[in-house]
């Protein structure tokens, strides 16, 4: 009998079986963002960027759009004459990776799309690199991580140094008490501080959760 639990990168996997209800509302939450974002960016700016730092296999295997092929949709519909668009999409799982390389391929006729094999953690930085080379660039980071291990402050602190850029965040707060419990440390290195033990095993979930928010934000 086979004890051994399912790896990460299995489980990452089969989250790409189909789309979950709570995916679908994340989606629409961040078509709602970038959508407006990118008329704004077409009409002020000669070059706007998308990152998602975790961007899966650009399509689930029922044929449903994953972020990064959403934000390129939605770019390629808001392009204008006068200005460029342009994708950098991290994926860690090589599997993944590949898929990605193949369904965002029909949109680089029309715009930039590059997209990175490796961790988060590290193309982030190649990633800000070229979008310091780029004159006058709007930014739009999606940050979406498949546990909380891969995200950590630091990673907000290099974005933030672009004073163009904006950042959607899925902060899921199940989730987050689950790592707190498992890996606290990774929870840490989300908030930058241990302050958030303070906050987490005292009080009501509601509560807990606006205080978590504001620690994040206000940091």
């Amino acid at each position: 009998m086979n004890l051994h639990k399912p790896s990460k990168l299995a489980k990452t996997k089969k989250f790409f079986q189909q789309k979950e209800s709570q995916t679908i509302t994340k989606h629409i939450i961040l078509e709602s963002y970038l959508r407006p974002w990118a008329m704004i960016a077409r009409k002020y700016f000669p070059t706007a960027c998308y990152i998602d730092g975790f961007a899966g296999p650009g399509r689930y295997d029922t044929g449903e759009e994953c972020s990064p092929v959403i934000a390129a949709r939605i770019l390629q519909e808001e392009s204008g004459a006068n200005m460029s668009f342009c994708c950098f999409n991290v994926e860690l799982d090589k599997e993944l990776y590949y898929r990605l390389e193949k369904e965002t391929d029909e949109f680089r006729k029309n715009m930039v799309i590059i997209n990175y094999h490796g961790s988060f953690d590290v193309r982030i930085r190649e990633i800000l690199a070229e979008i310091n080379k780029i004159n006058r660039c709007l930014a739009f980071f999606f940050i979406d991580p498949f546990g909380y291990a891969d995200a950590n402050y630091s990673h907000f602190e290099m974005i933030a140094q672009n004073e163009k850029t904006e950042v959607l965040l899925n902060f899921a707060y199940d989730s987050i008490q689950h790592w707190s419990t498992q890996t606290p440390e990774a929870v840490t290195a989300l908030f930058g501080t241990d302050e958030w033990q303070s906050i987490m095993f005292n009080g009501l979930r509601k509560e807990k959760e606006k205080k978590l928010l504001d620690l994040l934000r206000n940091k």
